[in-house]
């Protein structure tokens, strides 16, 4: 149930909702847990009638326009909403796809939410846990009687939105999206005016659709320094360069790779804000560096910049699911920033042992920006999910250099192998293997 995570819930069930256990479950009667606005118990599953539908898809929107939440299925409530039994209900697989497609069918769009079986014990039936996001598709609406009409849980009740809210409702919703740029232009802006200018940086951002929140304390500077000072957070690259100025800004922390309190950053930098948002830029490897006699251009390295992606959306998503709590999708960016004293920055590898380049090159200080949405959930597990949208990303940069594909990803979510050189082979054959990430041996079309 990657789509909702709630600090709230967490407390109130005992776990996280997708670790939900059988006695978790039957402890809520124990304790009397009462239900609120964002959980909701019933007796018995849903029926598979027309209004046994109906109401399925209404408490799913309702809670998907409000602030999210769980449906317990098997858990009866007294006349003061306290759970008070746990009979359970059929927890088994046919159960459980009636129940994913007839919320796909009766709620437009339809939200991040997830159905997932909790096995009974010693005979006894299970549960259902239905896990609804906050969304930031909302309004979402349902039918009744033959009219749309978009329901809203309040407390313990569910009500529906009057015209006037339904259109403001839209309105939030297409404002958030020009908010999300605008939020990512303003992450972005505050790294790169720090950057040395002397190498190539790829920079990379990450906007949560629903914003989080976490405090910039002396507690969570301490945690942070304690995870980032002199570590790389780019494992595929092989290490890369380690953080080693670590500080505050206002409502974000900051890290850098330089040795050097005072000057640019070099190396790494990373802003993670308050709100979930964040920013790491990375500096790129030249392929060309050191060759005799000298190159006046750059070079970038395919597999670097691919390494270097995926460590940093990663290391973003970690930051906006485990420090600021959000989940959901986020809008993620990237783009190049060339060297203030090269007129020509290129693409190229090095897999036959000399430095090959390719395309075409970029000119100015920055390449037009790559764009792409992700869950944060999984792009922080960093299994194949990441990598899928990395090679969005990763793609999109190579077409500023005249390249329609850059192949060291499927579509898929794997590594193929053919476009690995045998430089970076080792991390990423480690990398690979310790995130459950498939090696394709297969050679993209030409």
């Amino acid at each position: 149930m990657a789509h909702l995570r709630s600090a709230r819930l967490r407390e109130v069930l005992g776990a996280e909702v997708d670790d939900l256990a059988y006695d978790d479950i039957v402890g809520l009667v124990a304790s009397n847990v009462a239900e609120s606005f964002d959980l909701d118990f019933k007796r018995d599953s849903y029926v598979s009638s027309d209004g046994g539908k109906k109401a399925l898809a209404i408490d799913v929107a309702a809670l998907a326009n409000a602030a999210g939440g769980v449906i317990v299925l098997g858990v009866d409530e007294d006349d003061q909403a306290r759970a008070s039994a746990a009979p359970g209900v059929d927890t088994s697989d046919d159960e459980v796809r009636r129940l994913v497609q007839t919320v796909a069918a009766g709620v437009a769009p339809l939200p991040p939410f997830d159905v997932r079986a909790i096995p009974g014990r010693d005979g006894r039936p299970g549960f259902i846990a239905i896990a609804v996001a906050r969304s930031a598709l909302a309004p979402h609406a349902v039918v009744v009687h033959d009219t749309l009409r978009y329901p809203l849980r309040t407390g313990t009740t569910t009500r529906y939105l009057n015209e006037p809210e339904v259109a403001a409702a839209y309105r939030d919703r297409w404002t958030s999206a020009s908010a999300r740029l605008e939020r990512a232009d303003t992450v972005e802006a505050d790294v790169v005016e720090r950057l040395d200018g002397d190498s190539p940086w790829v920079v990379v951002s990450l906007v949560p659709e629903l914003p989080g929140h976490f405090d910039v304390t002396a507690a969570s500077y301490r945690a942070f320094e304690r995870e980032v000072r002199d570590r790389s957070i780019h494992p595929l690259a092989g290490g890369g360069a380690a953080f080693h100025q670590v500080d505050v800004g206002f409502e974000r922390l900051t890290a850098n790779g330089s040795l050097r309190v005072d000057g640019p950053d070099k190396g790494i930098s990373a802003a993670l804000h308050t709100d979930g948002s964040g920013v790491v830029a990375a500096q790129c490897w030249d392929i060309r560096r050191g060759v005799q006699p000298p190159d006046p251009s750059h070079t970038i390295a395919e597999e670097s910049l691919a390494a270097l992606l995926a460590g940093s959306v990663q290391f973003l998503a970690l930051h906006a699911r485990d420090r600021a709590q959000t989940s959901g999708t986020a809008l993620v960016r990237a783009f190049i920033v060339t060297a203030t004293s090269v007129d020509e920055t290129y693409l190229g590898h090095a897999r036959q042992g000399f430095p090959v380049t390719n395309g075409r090159s970029i000119t100015g200080r920055q390449s037009p920006v790559a764009t792409t949405y992700a869950l944060v959930d999984a792009a922080a597990a960093g299994r194949a999910e990441l990598l899928v949208a990395v090679r969005r990303l990763l793609v999109g940069l190579g077409h500023a250099f005249g390249l329609p594909e850059l192949p060291q990803f499927t579509d898929a979510g794997a590594l193929r192998w053919p476009y690995w050189s045998h430089h970076f082979r080792p991390a990423a054959k480690q990398w690979a293997d310790s995130h459950g990430v498939e090696i394709d041996e297969s050679v993209a079309d030409p």
